[in-house]
């Protein structure tokens, strides 16, 4: 059987369910749940058949006539879990175990699009089987490979996760009405954390709430750093800039002077050599 979902982020997706498998659980509203219960907010149960029948209404006894056209109808018939419930403080899965079938609520038929979708169940292995000779009441129940207790995973995936953060996933229509009370838990609740960190950093009033003075003396406080930062790193930019100039100048003048210098060296050696020519051959 496949199931079409809604992700919570408002895309589509399906499971499919295989009876006879690892893969036969689903997961249904809980009828009686609402925000603040100590309810859990869904029911979990264990496929043991995908069933369809051919219904009609064929009026009262003995009358005659024609009779209305059958219709074909599908269920599902399914085992209970009964859920026992993490405690909120405690970093645990839910745990849940199937309702033995001298139980009178353990089966039921349900319709298969009261199914939200299917869910990760993992046996408790330390707690052991139910029956450990692997006999049961009944082979097409299967009974007799029942552990005594189970895990709920609801950290299988992102949709699954989310659909314990009641109100919060914009898919999950069945939650919008409690989508406002779980906005504002969330902003009380960020706000208490927001009021502790400062209250630690010793920044709250008497009131409990921040001081705006010392907010602001300590916004002025860094103001004023800051533009004495900027004020010394622009005269400490101007100083630099000075003194580049002046070893520009003075290179320029050390050039300047080494051009002279080699000028009057070759003018030197040109009188020189004229005084040379002069002594040898005379003067016209």
């Amino acid at each position: 059987m496949r199931i079409k979902y809604t992700t919570y982020n408002a895309r589509r997706d399906e499971d499919i369910v295989h009876v006879e498998t690892d893969r036969c659980n689903v997961m249904l509203l809980n009828p009686e749940y609402s925000r603040g219960s100590p309810l859990h907010p869904f029911r979990y149960a264990k496929v043991i058949g995908i069933l369809h029948a051919e219904v009609g209404h064929a009026g009262s006894i003995g009358l005659r006539g024609p009779t209305d056209k059958y219709h074909s109808i599908e269920f599902l018939w399914v085992r209970w879990y009964q859920v026992s419930p993490a405690p909120v403080t405690d970093l645990e899965l839910d745990r849940a175990e199937l309702l033995p079938l001298s139980h009178p609520e353990s089966l039921a038929f349900i319709d298969p699009n009261e199914v939200l979708r299917a869910c990760h169940i993992i046996p408790c292995f330390r707690s052991g089987k139910r029956y450990p000779d692997g006999i049961g009441t009944s082979k097409i129940a299967e009974d007799g490979t029942d552990w005594n207790q189970y895990f709920i995973n609801r950290f299988v995936d992102r949709d699954m996760f989310m659909r314990y953060e009641w109100g919060l996933a914009v898919g999950h229509l069945y939650t919008h009405r409690d989508a406002v009370a779980a906005y504002r838990d969330i902003v009380e609740k960020s706000n208490a954390v927001h009021e502790e960190d400062l209250s630690v950093r010793g920044d709250v009033g008497s009131d409990g709430l921040p001081s705006l003075q010392q907010e602001c003396s300590q916004d002025e406080d860094d103001g004023e750093g800051k533009q004495e930062q900027e004020a010394g790193g622009k005269e400490d930019e101007e100083k630099g800039e000075d003194e580049d100039e002046e070893a520009d100048v003075e290179d320029d003048e050390s050039e300047e002077d080494s051009d002279q210098d080699s000028d009057d060296e070759h003018d030197r050696r040109v009188e020189s050599e004229d005084e040379k020519e002069i002594f040898m051959f005379g003067t016209d």
